[in-house]
């Protein structure tokens, strides 16, 4: 046909009526496809056949053609959103501001023995056969499927997981302490339960001995 111009790659249709759209998509492995206005395809991008200039068919042409600056800012914007994401904490309690702080109910987990903290992380990073393990704890603290596998890249998994909850001012470990249990690892909640007693001793709040 007079009025259609195919370009090098048999994937690739660009037509010379200008009443018509014309869009491009690119798979995954590089493939390219050349669709015509309402069909039902997914699309990079929309072009009218007006505005479509011999530099862009030769670029569309081209078997690489996904590495071309537009897909590859794409691909970076995606990349930049992913890392630019923190995973997210709530449900934590934020104490009045004229209330006497309890040193034993305020216990940071930046502020206890690191010793005892490394062992409770190396303890939690162990796969758990009933899935008891730093993953249950991460969900328990309110983060998600997408956070667990942000913190499963990371060498140390429950301690990245653990210091990233801690960075929220008024999330403190006796909240831990209590997940644990309830998670049934006793052995883990009881070596950070002693961490928090300690405090105890040099808590000069009014309800301390009472938490």
């Amino acid at each position: 046909n007079e009025n259609e111009d195919w370009t090098d790659s048999p994937a690739v249709r660009v037509t010379n009526e200008p009443t018509e759209s014309f869009y491009f998509s690119v798979s995954a492995h590089g493939d390219q496809s050349g669709v015509a206005e309402g069909e039902d395809t997914p699309n990079m991008g929309l072009y009218n056949n007006d505005d479509v200039p011999g530099a862009i068919v030769g670029v569309l042409s081209d078997e690489n053609h996904y590495k071309s600056r537009m897909v590859k800012e794409t691909q970076q914007g995606m990349l930049d959103k992913s890392k630019r994401r923190e995973p997210q904490t709530s449900r934590s309690t934020v104490p009045n501001i004229d209330e006497k702080l309890c040193g034993k109910k305020c216990l940071k987990i930046g502020n206890i023995n690191p010793k005892v903290f490394i062992r409770a992380c190396n303890l939690l990073n162990i796969e758990h056969v009933m899935g008891q393990d730093w993953r249950m704890l991460a969900g328990q603290l309110d983060y998600n499927v997408t956070d667990v596998q942000i913190f499963g890249c990371k060498e140390n998994h429950a301690e990245t997981m653990l210091k990233d909850w801690d960075s929220n001012q008024h999330n403190y470990l006796e909240r831990v302490v209590k997940e644990l249990r309830d998670m049934r690892r006793a052995d883990v909640a009881d070596l950070l339960q002693k961490e928090i007693d300690k405090k105890g001793d040099s808590c000069n709040c009014p309800d301390c001995g009472h938490v």
